[in-house]
């Protein structure tokens, strides 16, 4: 890899996802245990120092805290795409961690504060979704009035 200021690391549970951010706030992905890196399409720039990754490296966030305010990104699609959480306080990021599905981050300051986040839950109505990889699968009820009951499921299924 390049000779950079690395400043944070996170990864999959496999292992072979990892997500590695620099202080000039470069953000590199790699998908195959390290072997080889590519730069991300770059989110709002910022003095990344610290990472969270879901555990099939799919949901990922990265804070910024060098630099005030501090920013929070998080991306959705394996570091495709990425999302400024502007609803995150300006604070200066010290840590970051992610629940296994990726749909809870617990976020840490400067000045001994932590903070949490949580992916709402889909309500009753046709504006949410349900999103699976490949050979995921649900099986629902359907409980009358345009509610549906989740039975059981295979994969990593999330609700947006």
């Amino acid at each position: 890899s390049q000779n950079l200021n690395w400043t944070a690391l996170a990864s999959s549970a496999d292992g072979n996802r990892l997500l590695a951010t620099t202080s000039g706030g470069q953000v590199y992905l790699s998908v195959d245990a390290g072997v080889t890196w590519t730069s991300t399409v770059q989110p709002a720039l910022g003095a990344w120092s610290c990472a969270a990754s879901s555990a099939d490296g799919s949901r990922l966030a990265i804070a910024c805290g060098e630099t005030s305010p501090g920013h929070i990104s998080t991306s959705s699609d394996s570091g495709a795409t990425w999302l400024q959480q502007t609803s995150s306080t300006n604070a200066m990021w010290t840590g970051i961690a992610s629940s296994a599905n990726g749909s809870k981050l617990v976020a840490v300051a400067n000045g001994g504060y932590i903070f949490t986040s949580a992916q709402g839950n889909t309500t009753t109505g046709n504006t949410g979704y349900l999103f699976g990889a490949q050979q995921s699968a649900i099986e629902v009820d359907y409980a009358g009035n345009g509610i549906f009951i989740p039975l059981s499921h295979e994969g990593t299924i999330r609700a947006y």
